[in-house]
């Protein structure tokens, strides 16, 4: 037996045991989001703990692992085990197995842990894997965040509040993951490292705007997600750059024209497209020619706002000049 001690979760004193364990005696969590995001895609009744394992041992991330365990001679961090399962510490679980199943070294047959005594609800352990992986250094990926949260949202029903609460993430970040892996479960992409594509389509103001011109932008870009449009998650966000000019949408849209080759051709007419003086014009065009009377009248008795139109509409003159625009003020 080992030495109890305790850890403190929402405010309770958990009792748990340091101990050694056999590690055919233990089994792997299957609701660890890093596990629930590799195994998505198998039915529960085909999982076991072998496949639980074989699938964790495809990973790179693991063999990295393995080699620096077998380097320092064991664990650093002990995993956390509660009513025979890992709730903490899967990898290095696997890591242990395949470093007995090669050395034949007895010394990976039993592994430091950190056995839970007391009675945890559902809410403990969530809470404790995400002290350790959101509050915590060892952060999970984006995917297996959105795993989790969703699971939290769609299955067990807590609002976007209790989950914020639960895990000290955000609610709008909580919201934008729920939606963004629905989005990409729904719509049947089983790649999970395009799961930031689909992040930064939801987080994307211009394409739900541009929503209101055309009500089927979001699964047309979904589409050219799928079909590998895309070199990287952030080319999403400029997306909006294209759906300014009519053209270039048709040609990505429409045509599936490469997107770089589109783009590139898009800013060599409009260079400013994308930036911040481009966007500040359009916000302060739209709001000027928004403007209500009754808002326009109140400017006359504001001096400072005068002056400062004064001094815009010299530099905007000198500018158009410059630029062999011309103007008319009739």
């Amino acid at each position: 037996m080992g030495n109890d001690t305790k850890l403190f979760i929402r405010g309770k004193a958990i009792n748990f045991e340091e101990d050694l364990l056999d590690i055919n005696e233990v089994c792997f969590y299957e609701n660890n989001p890093r596990i629930a995001s590799i195994i998505s895609t198998i039915p529960k009744d085909e999982l076991t703990n072998d496949l639980i394992d074989e699938k964790l041992w495809e990973n790179n991330n693991t063999h990295k692992l393995k080699r620096q365990i077998e380097v320092d001679g064991g664990l650093i961090h002990p995993i956390i085990v509660y009513d025979g399962k890992v709730l903490e510490g899967n990898t290095r679980l696997c890591c242990y197995k395949h470093l007995l199943d090669e050395t034949k070294n007895e010394k990976w047959n039993y592994i430091r842990a950190h056995v839970i005594k007391d009675k945890l609800l559902q809410d403990d352990i969530y809470r404790l894997l995400c002290s350790e992986h959101i509050d915590g250094k060892i952060e999970w990926d984006p995917y297996e965040k959105a795993n989790l949260f969703n699971k939290m949202y769609s299955e067990e029903s807590k609002s976007i509040e209790d989950i914020s609460k639960l895990t000290n993430e955000s609610k709008n970040s909580i919201n934008q993951m729920v939606k963004a892996y629905e989005i990409m479960v729904n719509g049947g992409e089983l790649n999970k490292r395009k799961f930031s594509y689909y992040l930064e389509l939801v987080k994307s103001n211009g394409i739900r705007k541009y929503k209101k011109k055309d009500p089927e932008i979001e699964k047309k870009v979904i589409t050219l997600i799928k079909e590998d449009k895309f070199e990287d998650a952030k080319d999403i966000r400029r997306v909006t750059d294209i759906l300014e000019d009519k053209k270039s949408t048709k040609r990505l849209l429409e045509n599936k024209e490469n997107f770089d080759r589109v783009y590139i051709d898009l800013k060599s007419k409009k260079p400013l497209i994308g930036t911040t003086l481009y966007s500040d014009l359009e916000h302060f065009y739209n709001k000027i020619a928004n403007m209500k009377r009754v808002e326009r009248e109140k400017l006359k008795n504001d001096q400072k706002i005068c002056l400062k139109m004064k001094k815009l509409t010299k530099e905007l003159i000198k500018l158009c000049q410059e630029l062999e625009i011309n103007i008319s003020f009739q």
